[in-house]
């Protein structure tokens, strides 16, 4: 099974039984809350996308010289294993956030099939 799946599917239960208690029992109700949680999750999926591709990172190295105190040293490098582990993690996030998205977003349009 692949690395991705559990995460994926504890997610995806969490957030069905979630949105199964909230609906009250209607099915337009379910439907609402599945696409909302599902948009919910792609989002979030998309802001770590944005944040892993560095479209930040250039402000972020701006405001370091501009807060650096007149003398002092340069910044060290980042230590090669810390982002290693940082990018797996956000690597992490958006395939989960992504796939769960999209698969609460497909369980929402096709219940109104059953409407």
């Amino acid at each position: 099974m692949s690395r991705y799946a559990y995460p994926i599917i504890t997610l995806l239960i969490f957030s069905l039984l979630l949105t199964g208690f909230t609906s009250n029992d209607q099915l337009a109700s379910f439907i609402n809350h599945s696409f909302l949680t599902g948009l919910l999750f792609l989002i979030i999926g998309a802001i770590t996308h944005v944040i892993k591709s560095g479209v930040f990172s250039m402000f972020i190295k701006s405001f370091k010289k501009i807060n650096r105190l007149p003398g002092s040293h340069p910044d060290e490098e980042p230590d090669p294993v810390l982002k290693e582990e940082r990018d797996h993690f956000y690597h992490l996030v958006q395939v989960t956030f992504l796939s769960t998205g999209l698969i609460l977003s497909f369980i929402s349009v096709a219940s109104l099939l059953f409407m």
